[in-house]
C-alpha cells in the first residue's frame, strides 16, 4: 500500500505567529491552531502545531492574529531532539503548503479594516507600491499587425460613425 501523508485542517490560531528568519534570508512562521473535534456527548479541541515557509510565511506573519480563522493543508512532520539534561523528545508539525485566510471584511465602508490589514495605500490601491512587483509596472504588449481580413484597428474609428 503506498504512503499517503496529507492534512487539511481548519481552526483559530490560538497564539500569534512567531517569525523568523534563516541563515539563509528564507522567511519561517510558526503557529498553533485549535481545531474542533463535535461528537454527541462532547466538543473536543485539538492543538496543532504548524509551520510555513517563504511568502506563506510573510502573508501569515503579517495578516494573520491570534482568533483568526484559517485553512492549512499540508504534511505532517516529526521534529526530534535532546534536551540539555540527555531525554529525547520529539513532536508533530503540520508543514504548511497552502494558508487561506477565512476571516471576512466588515461589511459596508464605514467599517474599520480589520487590525491584522495594511492601512490602503494613497491612490486608493489595497498595497503600498513597494509590495506591487516591478514587472507589474510594465505595460502588456501592444498586439501585433495581423494578415486577418477580419481584423480593424479600432484606434481609427469614430465614435460618431456608428449607428447605434
Amino acid at each position: 500500500m503506498p504512503d499517503f501523508n496529507t492534512v487539511i485542517l481548519a481552526g483559530r490560531l490560538s497564539q500569534e505567529p512567531e517569525s523568523r528568519y534563516t541563515t539563509s534570508g528564507t522567511p519561517i512562521t510558526e503557529f498553533s491552531i485549535a481545531v474542533n473535534r463535535k461528537s454527541s456527548e462532547k466538543t473536543e479541541t485539538l492543538f496543532a502545531s504548524c509551520i510555513c515557509f517563504g511568502k506563506t510565511a510573510e502573508n501569515v506573519a503579517r495578516y494573520m492574529q491570534k482568533g483568526s480563522s484559517i485553512l492549512i493543508s499540508g504534511f505532517l512532520r516529526q521534529e526530534s531532539w535532546t534536551t540539555r539534561d540527555g531525554a529525547k523528545r520529539s513532536t508533530i508539525k503540520v508543514v504548511c503548503d497552502t494558508v487561506q485566510f477565512l476571516d471576512r471584511r466588515p461589511a459596508g465602508n464605514d467599517a474599520p479594516p480589520p487590525v491584522s490589514a495594511p492601512a490602503p495605500a494613497p491612490g486608493g490601491h489595497k498595497y503600498p507600491a513597494s509590495d506591487i512587483p516591478q514587472n507589474m509596472y510594465q505595460r502588456p504588449p501592444s498586439p501585433q499587425p495581423t494578415n486577418d481580413p477580419h481584423y480593424e484597428n479600432i484606434d481609427n474609428v469614430n465614435v460618431d460613425d456608428i449607428p447605434f
